[in-house]
């Protein structure tokens, strides 16, 4: 069976009864459901109820993948035959009933058709649909294909972004080390609630930027000492930036300072 398009060598093939989707027109347009079955030059029959069969038509022009122009077999290409009384009401059809020998094309014209005007001056051969509209970004080449795609786990080792340094990460634009080794003293820079941009040192304790201390003493071994330190921008009511927590052993000494 030939499939969809299917030409041979040198003859047309045969194409079944197409139905019309619309009425004829008086200047022999017709709409069918796919035009690409037929070319321009190829003999047709056009046919419905109660109608006569019109046998000496020829393809004209075809004007899109639902529409062609039908005219006298062997006229000019700008004739055209009155398709009107033929109607969707009709079942009129239109179709190529036996295989037929390509028409001729003259190798002057040939050449002509493949070259392409200067400024390339060469023949062309470029990709066309079944139209013969080039593909385009309007009209792009169609790819019917299946792709799955597997992606694996990614894993970034960043000094910068692994505790203790690893800073907040909704409010920190950019973290690097001071000296570009991974080793280095680490920096980052941070938009602070009054929309301050700021580089905070992320291997120190506390931020560069506070402006309040609020301290929290506690008993130990008999001694008042400070077990919480909280470092505040904009004033004792202001955003918190850190927290250090300060441990100390049995006899009051400091043994360790925490930060949050």
């Amino acid at each position: 069976m030939l499939g969809k398009g299917y030409m041979l060598e040198k003859r047309f093939p045969v194409v079944p009864p197409q139905a019309f989707t619309a009425n004829g027109t008086a200047n022999g347009v017709i709409t069918i459901p796919d035009t690409t079955l037929f070319k321009v030059k190829q003999d047709v029959f056009i046919a419905g109820a109660a109608l006569p069969t019109l046998d000496k038509l020829e393809v004209k022009n075809v004007l899109s993948r639902t529409q062609m122009v039908i005219g006298p077999d062997g006229g000019a290409m700008n004739l055209t035959t009155d398709l009107s009384l033929y109607t969707t009401a009709a079942n009129s059809v239109v179709f190529c009933p036996a295989e037929q020998k390509r028409p001729a094309i003259n190798q002057d014209e040939y050449e002509r058709a493949v070259y392409e005007e200067e400024p390339i001056v060469a023949k062309r051969v470029i990709l066309v649909d079944d139209l013969g509209n080039k593909y385009t970004q309007a009209n792009p080449l169609p790819v019917d294909a299946t792709v799955s795609v597997v992606v694996p786990p990614v894993t970034v080792d960043l000094d910068a972004m692994t505790p203790p340094n690893r800073p907040d990460p909704d409010n920190v634009l950019i973290v690097g080390s001071e000296d570009g080794t991974k080793g280095g003293l680490k920096r980052a820079v941070k938009i602070d609630a009054n929309g301050n941009t700021n580089v905070i040192n992320m291997g120190g304790l506390v931020p560069k930027v506070f402006d309040d201390i609020k301290l929290t003493y506690s008993t130990v071994a008999g001694q008042q000492v400070v077990t919480v330190a909280e470092y505040r921008v904009g004033g004792g009511s202001g955003t918190l930036v850190a927290t250090l927590t300060l441990s100390y052993d049995v006899n009051a000494n400091l043994t360790e300072v925490a930060r949050t």
